[in-house]
């Protein structure tokens, strides 16, 4: 599996992120690829550095984006193109896209391989619980083990085919990154999307939609969206303290702590189990 981390400003969470990722199973078979945009913290590759340093065999890429457009797209799609290009090298068949500002499970990658033959290769596969709708009550059955499908997307911990990832890339262009508006409405029009639901979340819904496809979500989530502050985030405020006692603090905050620092539209409705084992994994 190739991983993509985009970061920006929060380096106490990309620490942490990158400690829940050394702690899962099976991280060290993936390739890692950090997409660091334009107007970064400084100190966002200390956070890289000191964590390939203490895992040399680790295979790992480090871009830094310069560019002149709004929002997070430019870095993220181009992030997916770099990924499909080496996927197309390396015969990986899965593109995870973990954000800093996530705190992942220890089954996370077992769960994305799980989930991708319970579901049959899915085009996408989010670990988090989906922001839009709970997932449905299942009876007696083991909620750890169970996935569901639902025609929302959302870009948090997700992980997509390579297959996949090229649809979204035909879109990776100027034209898209300098109106996104104007683009999503003339290129990818009748999806039920919204107008104004225009950035790479936006896009992708509607490239998933108009390929008649849905997203696989676990009933118990695998990531937990743990950041407070950032882009959007009017409200949180970075913990003050030195990005790594931050990150120290952070991994021993509890879901209900994160969530009261974050605005009321970022709070994320499920805790996530970090410590859980790998379980088969069944689609309802």
């Amino acid at each position: 599996m190739i991983v993509i981390i985009p970061c920006w400003r929060r380096p106490a969470h990309l620490a942490a992120l990158l400690t829940t990722i050394w702690q899962a199973y099976y991280y060290d078979g993936n390739r890692y690829m950090f997409s660091v945009d334009r107007g970064h913290d400084p100190e966002i590759l200390d956070v890289i550095r000191e964590w390939r340093c203490r895992r040399r065999r680790l295979e790992v890429s480090v871009t830094i984006r310069e560019h002149d457009f709004k929002g997070t797209a430019c870095n993220i799609l181009s992030a997916y193109d770099e990924a499909r290009q080496l996927a197309e090298k390396t015969g990986d068949n899965q593109i995870a896209l973990l954000e800093e500002d996530l705190l992942v499970a220890r089954d996370i990658f077992d769960f994305y391989y799980e989930a991708w033959h319970a579901a049959e290769r899915p085009a996408a596969i989010s670990a988090c619980a989906n922001q839009n709708m709970p997932g449905p009550l299942i009876g007696d059955a083991a909620p750890e083990r169970l996935l569901y499908k639902h025609d929302s997307y959302q870009s948090i911990g997700i992980a997509h085919s390579v297959d996949f990832v090229t649809r979204i890339c035909e879109h990776a262009t100027p034209a898209y990154y300098s109106n996104q508006t104007d683009y999503c409405r003339r290129e990818l029009f009748g999806c039920g999307v919204p107008n104004w639901h225009a950035s790479q979340d936006g896009l992708i819904a509607r490239v998933l939609r108009r390929s008649h496809l849905a997203t696989i979500y676990p009933i118990i989530p695998r990531a937990f969206h743990a950041g407070w502050h950032g882009l959007n985030r009017a409200v949180g405020r970075p913990l003050d303290l030195p990005w790594r006692e931050a990150a120290e603090k952070i991994l021993t905050m509890t879901a209900d702590q994160m969530n009261e620092l974050a605005d009321p539209s970022f709070r994320d409705i499920a805790p996530c189990n970090l410590i859980r084992d790998p379980v088969p994994l069944k689609l309802v």
